[in-house]
């Protein structure tokens, strides 16, 4: 059950650090 809970925590925080390059990359302002 931990490493299922692992899992997920870890795939929701890699999708989170893409939305946020995304979003760096949209508005090109590297200091956000």
């Amino acid at each position: 059950v931990n490493t299922i809970i692992y899992n997920v925590g870890s795939t929701t925080i890699s999708n989170y650090a893409t939305f946020m390059d995304n979003l760096r990359n949209e508005a090109k302002d590297p200091s956000l």
